[in-house]
């Protein structure tokens, strides 16, 4: 050690302990100094990891105090507390994953169930960002991000806590994961809206990531524990819940074809992959069940409306959308194939492909300048593409 410096001292137990007990306490004043307490001791390296990843586990084994502290930090009209808890969440972030890890499976089912219920959107704004918060005001976006500018810390952190607990799911109790994503993507909408419009909106892209894993993580299979009789089979989406993402997809893609603000290459990337998860996502097995006359009603309901749409971008768009509404039409056409004949596209749908048949070339074209730009494509996105040439054939 230099002569004239020394290491940041440590808090004791007893302050550690004290500032545990106002977190956990349902007193709005004393949970925000505890949080701000315990944030700067992080930024200034007063704890250490064990003791951080101890706190995120206090907080995650006390149901009640971790309802209060979600409940605050979705609190647009609390803005000292808010500010105080994404504060803190954010300067802990390394540490909730392998807190997660560590608990129960029953206890991580409980406390998964408790992030969804809090941390998920009822509504969003029109750009999908909460209260932004600059350097001047926030500790963790001068200190942790390093930003010159306001950032929606909140919205991270909510993503970041929804990511995480998904994971940890998956990784732990993947059954009762795949019920909760199921529970999610038939009640939430509201949040895979506001992901598809971070990805969208997010021009710095620090937010955008974390909402296109959130959507990775729903549409990725959760597989059972070896343990399980079904090992080889993944638990898939129920079709009447995977065939409403494509009508999200394509009014994501019609957001994107009239957006005012220029695609960023990470945006593009996203863009493009994500017609091929929700294509593989909708083509899992399925119940045996599942009767062919449902498929159909499901198809019509939510395929059939959008081809017209998709194919007049494709005639219109140029670059970057261009290849996207073409890899959106092929992943169209991707879960068709997997169907056969429930599902083949109304010929009157196709028209402009079929009366362009050079459209395809124009987008593999497009895609393949956009490679030129240092945008790394998903290797299906040209196997995706394809199929829209499968159309032409089959309608």
């Amino acid at each position: 050690m230099r002569r004239g410096s020394r290491e940041p001292q440590l808090l004791s137990q007893s302050d550690i302990d004290a500032a545990v007990a106002d977190l956990l306490s349902s007193s709005d004043e004393a949970f925000t100094a505890a949080a701000l307490t315990l944030a700067r001791a992080c930024i200034n390296k007063r704890l250490s990891r064990q003791e951080a990843r101890g706190l995120i586990a206090r907080l995650l084994e006390d149901k009640d105090g971790l309802r209060r502290t979600l409940a605050r930090l979705v609190d647009d009209g609390e803005k000292e507390s808010q500010l105080a808890v994404a504060d803190l969440l954010l300067c802990l972030a390394v540490e909730i994953k392998p807190a997660l890890a560590a608990l129960q499976p029953s206890q991580l089912v409980d406390v998964a169930a408790v992030v969804v219920d809090l941390v998920t959107w009822r509504h969003i704004s029109a750009d999908g960002s909460s209260r932004c918060y600059g350097p001047d005001e926030s500790l963790a976006v001068k200190h942790g991000l390093k930003a010159d500018a306001a950032a929606d810390i909140v919205t991270l952190v909510r993503l970041g806590l929804l990511i995480a607990a998904l994971q940890a799911l998956r990784e732990a109790a993947p059954q009762e994961g795949a019920c909760l994503r199921d529970l999610l993507l038939a009640g939430h909408q509201t949040t895979i809206k506001q992901c598809l419009t971070v990805t969208r909106t997010d021009i710095e892209g620090s937010v955008s990531r974390t909402a296109f894993d959130v959507l990775k993580s729903l549409l990725l299979p959760f597989t059972p524990s070896p343990s399980s009789p079904d090992a080889e089979d993944p638990a898939p989406i129920p079709l009447q819940l995977s065939l409403p993402l494509f009508t999200l997809l394509v009014d994501h893609v019609v957001e994107l074809a009239e957006g005012t603000t220029l695609m960023h290459a990470q945006g593009l990337l996203m863009a493009l992959e994500l017609p091929g998860l929700v294509a593989r996502a909708a083509s899992w097995r399925q119940d045996r069940s599942l009767r062919e006359k449902d498929v159909k009603r499901l198809v019509r309901q939510h395929i059939y409306p959008h081809m017209e749409t998709l194919l007049g971008i494709i005639a219109s768009a140029q670059g970057g959308m261009l290849a996207v509404g073409t890899a959106t039409v092929g992943a169209i056409s991707e879960f068709s194939g997997q169907w056969d004949s429930p599902t083949h596209v109304p010929r009157s749908s196709c028209r402009p492909l079929l009366d362009n048949p050079s459209l395809i070339m124009t987008a593999i074209k497009a895609a393949n300048a956009i490679v030129g730009q240092d945008v790394e494509l998903p290797p299906y996105v040209y196997t995706t593409m394809l199929f829209v040439g499968k159309l032409s054939l089959t309608v």
